[in-house]
């Protein structure tokens, strides 16, 4: 079942605050270069929204 999967992998930064990382599980042929786009622009707004929550509290 899971040889017809591919898994993409993105890491983000809170600066400080620590690392994570974001995952996409999807069917081999599914279109990667969308697929990379659109994990990378998650990554950046959830790294942006994360960073602004953290400062939030660092005033």
């Amino acid at each position: 079942m899971l040889e017809n999967l591919s898994l993409l992998t993105a890491n983000y930064s809170v600066g400080e605050h620590g690392t994570g990382m974001i995952a996409l599980i999807g069917p081999t042929q599914m279109p990667y270069s969308k697929m990379i786009g659109l994990l990378d622009a998650f990554r950046e707004e959830l790294a942006k929204r994360l960073t602004d929550y953290y400062n939030h509290f660092d005033q």
